[in-house]
């Protein structure tokens, strides 16, 4: 509960009105208010009787930056969670003093965090977004990307911010494109790899934007096929990360053609399937993981032959424990405040079994392998069952989403012929034991 009651709002609007040009009791009371509207009770009070006079307080400090900032706060929270209060914002014009004060100290990070705070939650309404982007809002927004491009705290804000003006709205998409939006995102992405939040916010941007027609393959012209793929290689479980990054590569293959080969090139298919083994891609994310490896191992793909060394993972060097050890092309996956490397895959050791057939990099070894590696897995066999010739197979994950969702025929459809695809590129013989397999 609040320490303030309901009936001193009006009292604190009515200083603030009578006191206007006190920059210090500005900011004491635009803190007050931001704790008391909390409260829902307190929240569309101070909406409908005080917006008017919040604006005209931040209107008549505009030049400082502390003040600025307070009533950011204040609007940051007041726009949480209620459409109403957005509504409200738009009315009296909120987005003409918010613009207004992002041109004048957006070099400041303490007042920039609070400035996208604000426009994160303001512009869900629709003419909020107008209002920015009329206003000229976009140009400091994106600018403030370079300003702040170390800053790994505070660039999550600005993408958000910015994502929340683009969604759904292709004109300001398309604006925000035209200041140069996508190589600096790229980039920012390629500085911070280690950093989650500027990782999902960024890729967050990318994907809203790449709904616009045309914008996804000037991600893949910016480098954002071999940045994305190791985005997933570094962060194989974090699966918001995993749902947003597997919009924005589906869309670059759906839009640019080399982006197929860039993607087998940079070791995605091992990527990709690593993806769906760890629970990196949930529900929302399997049908689009499964479709990029259905289109990129297509016989008919000329760098489809190349992708059979990503199908088999090392095994552990003898001597060291499989709990510790991660699986890696030429890129280790590295663990962000948790054991990330604790999977299935990781936790198969080099079984007993001395046998090594001929043809020991063909389908059938690698589904063999793979499919004793999920009831490892599920625990219906003991641990260092499921190790192929070659050390782990990559295949996994595809077994185990054929039996989580079974009942997303798009997902079947897709893990089905993604089988298929690779029995093309092996021996024939392998056709018959993935057929089995879809069964």
């Amino acid at each position: 509960m609040s320490v303030f009651p309901v009936n001193r709002v009006p009292d604190i609007l009515k200083r603030m009105d009578l006191n206007s040009s006190q920059a210090e009791a500005m900011k004491t009371c635009f803190g007050i208010l931001a704790i008391m509207s909390r409260e829902d009770s307190n929240k569309l009070l101070i909406a409908k009787d005080g917006m008017e006079i919040i604006l005209n307080a931040m209107t008549v400090h505009v030049d400082r930056t502390d003040v600025q900032e307070s009533g950011c706060d204040l609007l940051w929270s007041l726009a949480f969670n209620s459409s109403a209060v957005k509504d409200i914002i738009a009315k009296y014009g909120g987005s003409v003093v918010l613009v207004r004060a992002l041109k004048r100290h957006s070099r400041s990070a303490d007042f920039l965090k609070s400035a996208c705070g604000a426009l994160s939650n303001m512009c869900q309404s629709k003419l909020n977004q107008e209002g920015v982007s009329s206003q000229g809002g976009l140009q400091p927004l994106v600018g403030s990307i370079h300003v702040h491009q170390t800053n790994a705290k505070l660039l999550p804000f600005i993408f958000d911010a910015i994502a929340s003006i683009i969604v759904n709205n292709e004109d300001n998409a398309r604006t925000v494109s035209s200041l140069g939006i996508v190589p600096v995102v790229v980039a920012s992405l390629s500085r911070h790899k280690a950093g989650m939040e500027v990782v999902k916010s960024g890729c967050h941007t990318l994907a809203i934007l790449s709904d616009v027609k045309g914008q996804a393959s000037k991600i893949a012209f910016a480098g954002g096929v071999p940045i994305i793929l190791s985005l997933l290689d570094t962060h194989p479980l974090y699966s918001d990360l995993h749902r947003v990054a597997a919009v924005v590569l589906l869309r670059m293959l759906q839009e640019s053609a080399h982006v197929g080969r860039e993607i087998t090139c940079h070791e995605g298919v091992r990527i990709l399937l690593n993806s769906l083994e760890k629970g990196g891609a949930q529900q929302d994310t399997v049908a689009a993981v499964t479709h990029i490896l259905y289109t990129v191992t297509n016989p008919s793909n000329p760098s489809a032959s190349s992708i059979e060394a990503q199908l088999w993972l090392p095994a552990p060097p003898a001597g060291t424990s499989a709990t510790t050890t991660t699986t890696s092309g030429s890129n280790q996956a590295t663990a962000t405040g948790n054991n990330e490397h604790s999977s299935p895959s990781a936790k198969r050791k080099n079984s007993s079994d001395t046998s090594n057939p001929s043809n020991n990099n063909n389908l059938t070894s690698l589904l063999i392998a793979n499919s004793t590696s999920a009831a490892v897995a599920a625990g219906l066999l003991g641990p260092g069952s499921g190790v192929g010739p070659q050390g782990c197979t990559a295949l996994t994950g595809v077994v185990l989403i054929l039996g989580q969702y079974a009942a997303r025929r798009d997902v079947v459809r897709a893990a089905c012929r993604l089988i298929n695809n690779l029995s093309g590129i092996f021996s024939s013989e392998s056709v018959v034991f993935a057929a089995c397999l879809c069964i």
